[in-house]
């Protein structure tokens, strides 16, 4: 799966970049804003963004629209460090996004949401 890593914490950004090589998966391209992020999008066209929710410039919900209305069928995954976002979470998921992994993870964590959303776009 080729996925572009949109998240203004770079270590964040590396610890993700290094499990999803671990699973076998391209990472394209990684993103320190939202704008950023939707710039990259537009060039790679990748399978999977893992998206953080709050982030400088343009925050991950905001950029979670702006893909979404872009290509209806972006697959997003948005990542959060914030405690107790669930409403947001809700909103999330309603606009589109396939999985919210939180902030920290474990190489388990991103290979079970992986696979959940892997499991999800099969259905369609």
């Amino acid at each position: 799966m080729r996925v572009l890593i949109v998240d203004d914490s770079v270590v964040h950004g590396q610890r993700l970049t290094a499990i999803l090589a671990e699973l076998g998966h391209q990472v394209v391209g990684h993103a320190r804003t939202g704008a950023a992020g939707v710039m990259l999008y537009k060039e790679h066209h990748p399978d999977l963004v893992c998206l953080d929710m709050v982030m400088p410039e343009m925050d991950g919900m905001t950029a979670l629209r702006t893909l979404r209305s872009m290509d209806p069928e972006a697959c997003v995954m948005l990542l959060s460090a914030v405690a107790g976002v669930g409403g947001r979470v809700e909103e999330a998921l309603r606009l589109g996004a396939k999985d919210v992994l939180a902030k920290p993870f474990s190489r388990e964590d991103v290979r079970k949401s992986i696979a959940k959303i892997a499991k999800k776009t099969e259905k369609k």
